[in-house]
């Protein structure tokens, strides 16, 4: 026979998990990382602070959830995105490689926000085995559309956009397009 009362107060628990972790990363997003201490994320989130240490015993573990959780979700995005254009245009599919490396930019963001204020060392590696492993999707994903270009040529193409997405700031926008452009320079003229 299930517990329900158990399973009420897991789900309970975990939407508790979910609400601290979006608070904080909202915290992080809009006021800095000045503002990321367990007094003030309890305060927004609106319970105590023994309620949060209950969860959380430190806005170390805080940080920890958030940048496991992002690097998860930017590696379930990067998927979905090459499945969706799967049958798409060479060209399309370039952009869908930018718009991924792109979002996945927000992981960087957290990262770099967290190393001067905690030991982020674990996630070094981390950082680096997502960096390699969107190169090495984002190459076989283009590969598969055009058996013309060299793998070095689409490499050197994607290293190129994930370093000028990684230093980047400003619009999105405006980089997603150079960014085409400059990946359609590198690409497309060997496709013919």
């Amino acid at each position: 026979m299930v517990n329900l009362k158990k399973k009420t107060k897991q789900k309970r628990s975990n939407n508790r998990v979910s609400s601290i972790i979006e608070t904080s990363k909202d915290i992080l997003d809009f006021e800095g990382i000045k503002n990321f201490n367990t007094n003030y994320i309890a305060k927004k989130c609106n319970i105590s602070i023994g309620s949060l240490y209950q969860y959380f015993q430190s806005k170390e573990l805080i940080m920890s959830e958030i940048l496991n959780r992002e690097y998860t979700n930017q590696l379930k995005k990067m998927e979905n995105m090459f499945s969706e254009v799967k049958s798409l245009k060479f060209e399309n599919k370039l952009k869908a490689v930018i718009e991924t490396s792109l979002n996945a930019n927000k992981l960087n963001e957290y990262i770099q926000k967290s190393e001067a204020f905690f030991d982020m060392s674990k996630f070094k590696n981390k950082k680096i085995n997502f960096e390699e492993e969107f190169l090495e999707k984002s190459k076989k994903f283009l590969l598969d559309s055009s058996q013309k270009i060299s793998p070095e040529k689409i490499e050197q193409a994607l290293l190129v956009i994930f370093n000028s997405v990684k230093n980047a700031t400003g619009d999105d926008e405006k980089l997603k397009e150079a960014l085409y452009k400059l990946g359609t320079s590198f690409l497309v003229p060997q496709m013919n």
